[in-house]
C-alpha cells in the first residue's frame, strides 16, 4: 500500500504529475501547430 504520509514521496508524485502535464500539453501544441502547417499547405496548393 502506497504511505501518503511520506512527504518525499508526495513531492515526487507531484513533480511527476506536473512533468507529465507539462510534457502533453507541449506535444499536442507541437502536433496541432503542425497539422495547422499542413492545412496550410494544401490551401496553397489548390
Amino acid at each position: 500500500m502506497v504511505d501518503f504520509s511520506d512527504t518525499r514521496f508526495l513531492a515526487f508524485l507531484i513533480f511527476d504529475i506536473i512533468a507529465i502535464s507539462l510534457a502533453v500539453w507541449w506535444i499536442s501544441r507541437k502536433l496541432k501547430s503542425k497539422l495547422e502547417e499542413v492545412e496550410n499547405r494544401k490551401k496553397r496548393k489548390k
